[in-house]
């Protein structure tokens, strides 16, 4: 399921995955590296990017990272990453100020970023972890009280909704 989320000051549009599988929060795949295949590299390329150097609200880069996801087919997946900070809006009313989050410098098949909402898989949903997740953010900046989300799975022809639909839980 494709999110719109805006990061940074003034707002940047852009989209991502969200991911029950893995944790992190990045953006800006690498299209080129996209398979042809059911014009999923078209798809890619119209993705708007995120650039740092145009938020005045962000700070970094903060480090890097490499996440291999695994492999589509034969070819693998994965992105390489550095980290920054800067307000992300979610939609609905759901803004995080100076969220860490991945800006990709390379990924290799993906379409879009990812927004994992999975606990990490080191630290799970320990307190001492170097940075907050997203779902983590929105309980420590009072925005929903429990890291709680639903996913509804519904037939892209019904009435009432496409697909998978998210919500946030405020429990």
């Amino acid at each position: 399921m494709s999110l719109s989320v805006s990061i940074g000051t003034p707002p940047q549009k852009t989209y991502v995955e969200v991911d029950t599988g893995s944790s992190e929060l990045w953006v800006n795949a690498n299209c080129s590296t996209v398979p042809t295949d059911f014009g999923q590299q078209d798809l890619c390329k119209q993705i708007p990017l995120y650039d740092p150097t145009k938020s005045s609200s962000q700070t970094g880069p903060l480090g890097w990272r490499q996440i291999a996801y695994g492999s589509v087919g034969e070819s693998l997946t994965g992105v390489q990453m550095n980290y920054y900070k800067d307000n992300i809006d979610l939609g609905g009313g759901l803004t995080l100020t100076g969220q860490q989050f991945g800006v990709a410098n390379d990924s290799l098949g993906l379409i879009s970023g990812i927004m994992g909402l999975a606990p990490d898989m080191y630290t799970g949903f320990a307190a001492n972890k170097s940075y907050n997740l997203v779902l983590d953010s929105l309980v420590a900046q009072q925005k929903i009280s429990s890291r709680v989300y639903g996913l509804g799975l519904g037939h892209s022809a019904d009435s009432t909704g496409k697909g998978i639909s998210i919500a946030i839980l405020d429990l």
